[in-house]
């Protein structure tokens, strides 16, 4: 009987653990998924992807964006910007070290094809927005 309640309680607490694992995954899948949405309304393009990139990163990905065919100096300019909704959606922004912003062309063959056109990297010291006076 002893064996028996402690088979339980080593079963019950895997269960928790398990349980509490799943709600963070479901918690990360959520911020990311708030974090798209908010890229997607500021963008107009709807096929994006958001990871979690390594320890404090983000990355944003635009596939096939029209924004590929600005000249460098205002991609750049927009990737900030992209970066800066992303960082302010993001709910745990303050964990945040970098946001990664890719424009990839998505070619398809036999077989799924991706390359980078261009990727910006900003740290979050300069995706802060400045309260505004």
């Amino acid at each position: 009987m002893r064996h028996w309640i402690g088979g339980v309680v080593v079963i019950a607490f895997g269960l928790t653990t398990a349980c509490q694992g799943g709600e963070a995954l479901v918690q990360t899948v959520a911020e990311l998924q708030a974090v798209k949405q908010a890229v997607v309304r500021a963008t107009g393009h709807s096929d994006v992807q958001v990871k979690l990139a390594g320890a404090g990163g983000l990355s944003v990905s635009l596939i096939n964006s029209p924004l590929m065919a600005l000249p460098a100096e205002k991609r750049n300019s927009k990737a900030l910007d992209i970066a800066r909704v992303a960082f302010d959606s993001h709910p745990r922004r303050a964990s945040l070290q970098s946001v990664k912003v890719a424009f990839l062309v998505r070619k398809w063959f036999l077989f799924v094809f991706g390359e980078v056109s261009s990727a910006y990297t900003f740290p979050a010291a300069d995706l802060v927005t400045p309260p505004k006076t």
